[in-house]
């Protein structure tokens, strides 16, 4: 009786193995992704001949003045002084702060250059005084 019992159970676990390896069967999907073509055109050449670069230029040349403004207190003996008022002329252009006067006449500034989010130029003028 005890080895009818010991055969019944090995074949009910050799059925239920057997049922689980053939049920277990992974049904693969195929997944393509979508391809989407994009919508601008790449030019075949480029003309760079008409730009003009003369106002960042220009710009570029007030914040070396302004940067050289700065860098005199590093080299004084005393304790360095900087003019805010000369600080927020050079930002906004304003009062001939600039020692080369196609700067001054130019009509650009530093300030209309500068983002505008968050306030920073009004943060920036805040930092010069």
């Amino acid at each position: 009786m005890i080895s009818k019992i010991h055969l019944l159970r090995k074949g009910f676990f050799a059925t239920l193995l057997i049922i689980a390896l053939i049920s277990c069967k992974k049904d693969e999907e195929t997944i393509t992704p979508a391809h989407h073509t994009p919508s601008y055109q790449i030019p075949v050449t480029y003309n760079f001949a008409s730009v003009d670069f003369s106002a960042s230029t220009k710009r570029i040349a007030m914040l070396g003045e302004l940067t050289t403004y700065i860098r005199t207190t590093h080299s004084e003996t005393q304790a360095p002084v900087l003019d805010a008022q000369v600080l927020k002329n050079m930002y906004s252009n304003t009062g001939n702060p600039f020692t080369d006067g196609a700067l001054n006449s130019s009509g650009l500034q530093l300030k209309d250059q500068t983002s505008t989010n968050f306030g920073l130029p009004a943060a920036l003028e805040s930092n010069f005084e």
